[in-house]
């Protein structure tokens, strides 16, 4: 092959893949309907903290139990968040609720958290089981012991 100027080195190209058959089908139990992805939206702040609304609840609970997270390498803690227009009406819950997720100010003034990262981690925790040892237990039973 000859050199020419202002030619790409490579040419590379791209084929689509068929889908496999389980991409194909969906899920199990969808039956055709289109799957929505856990997050409904993110309002990220400058102040190094972010309202996340979410429609899973599993989700939600999970981030809660967490209470940390690592996104964009950035250590961040996750809260439950209703609404405030929520708790003035009274609601109990009807309309979106999503997480809280704080990383500070001083920490926004050095590193990016990127809204893609927060909606891909949230994303990501749909459908995923649940590690074992969220939950507190207790490392033996209490009671009254009576030495002789």
């Amino acid at each position: 092959p000859a050199f020419t100027p202002g030619a790409g080195a490579f040419k590379v190209s791209y084929q689509r893949r068929a889908p496999c058959r389980e991409e194909a089908e969906g899920p199990a139990g969808s039956e055709g309907e289109a799957t929505l992805p856990a997050v409904i939206s993110v309002k990220r702040s400058s102040r190094g903290c972010a309202v996340v609304l979410i429609r899973d609840p599993a989700v939600i609970e999970r981030g809660a139990a967490q209470s940390v997270a690592v996104i964009d390498g950035v250590c961040v803690e996750v809260k439950r968040h209703a609404p405030k227009r929520a708790d003035e009406d009274g609601e109990d819950g009807d309309g979106a609720q999503g997480l809280f997720i704080a990383w500070g100010a001083k920490v926004a003034n050095k590193v990016t958290v990127t809204v893609e990262g927060i909606e891909a981690y949230f994303n990501s925790l749909a459908g995923m089981p649940c590690p074992v040892g969220l939950e507190a237990r207790r490392p033996f039973e209490e009671g009254s012991v009576s030495f002789p």
